[in-house]
């Protein structure tokens, strides 16, 4: 008989490592630690959200003054904010409901914007 054995190394919560978007129904949109860290955010940073004309799957968060404002999320180390028409865009886009998760890339393209990993 071969057995798969879970114990407290493999079968622990794993934090997530890597940037990451979240987007709840109600449109609570929240950049987990890595993400903020990435971005350069912090609880006093301000965001902006782009999406491609021409394929309309791609979007992009970019720190910008005058953008959303980010406050620290409730209990951990995540960043978030509200904005139900940006939620429902973002889902709408990608045929999904919400919640959804979303990664981050790691490097910025076009200057400081960094691309929503939908693909």
């Amino acid at each position: 008989m071969e057995l798969i054995t879970y114990n407290l190394q493999n079968a622990s919560h794993q934090r997530v490592t890597n940037p990451m978007i979240s987007i709840t129904g109600k449109g609570v949109i929240t950049i987990n630690k890595p993400g903020a860290d990435a971005l350069g955010l912090n609880g006093e940073s301000e965001v902006v959200f782009h999406q491609e004309k021409s394929q309309p799957k791609n979007w992009y968060i970019e720190k910008k003054a005058g953008g959303l404002k980010l406050r620290k999320a409730y209990g951990s180390d995540s960043l978030m904010l509200n904005s139900a028409v940006i939620a429902q865009k973002i889902c709408e886009s990608l045929k999904q409901k919400a919640p959804v998760k979303i990664p981050v890339a790691k490097s910025p393209v076009n200057g400081g914007m960094y691309a929503l990993l939908t693909s």
